[in-house]
């Protein structure tokens, strides 16, 4: 059978769009398991924070360690809250890559250590965590800030980011107060 020029034409062009819808709905692919890995991150963190404040809040002993254990309980809840909504709205279910499950090996290690502290030890050691994890969580917010595609979703991460520097800060300031009441007085 001979082909004239009109179908190779006609075959190249067709070739050509399969092709391209091809590597679009690849892209559109790994975007989606971007965000999705992005929305795992915040529940585990979120959850992590939630879970491990329950855990702690009758074991704690200084008034500020309690209190900011209450606020993360609070704090969280609510961060979770709005990203479950942004997860449904947008279709983005949770993906647990490897990065994600080796945080959440991660935490459930912290968690079973901080756990089995013993107030003061336990205090000072539960805000250490909450400025080394908030610290953590903001790094990889920024870093997912950068290639986060869906805008609902990037709204949701910058909240986060807010609220996440704003723990940090009051989780600084307690183990500031914390050292300074620690200090021999000469």
């Amino acid at each position: 059978m001979k082909l004239n020029n009109n179908r190779i034409i006609y075959l190249v062009i067709l070739l050509s769009l399969s092709f391209s819808c091809a590597t679009i709905n690849h892209k559109q692919s790994e975007q989606r398991a971007y965000d999705g890995e992005i929305v795992a991150f915040l529940e585990l963190v979120n959850h992590y924070e939630i879970d491990l404040a329950k855990k702690l809040l009758n074991k704690l002993k200084n008034k500020e360690a309690k209190s900011f254990a209450e606020f993360m309980i609070n704090e969280h809840t609510k961060l979770n809250s709005e990203i479950e909504q942004i997860s449904r709205d947008n279709k983005i279910l949770p993906i647990h890559t490897t990065k994600i499950l080796a945080l959440k090996k991660d935490t459930e290690k912290e968690f079973k250590r901080l756990s089995s502290l013993k107030s003061p030890k336990l205090d000072k050691s539960y805000i250490d965590a909450m400025v080394n994890g908030h610290k953590d969580a903001l790094h990889q917010i920024d870093s997912y800030l950068l290639n986060v595609h869906n805008p609902e979703l990037r709204k949701g991460l910058e909240e986060a980011h807010h609220h996440v520097a704003d723990h940090l800060i009051k989780a600084q300031q307690i183990q500031e107060n914390m050292k300074t009441r620690t200090k021999p007085k000469k």
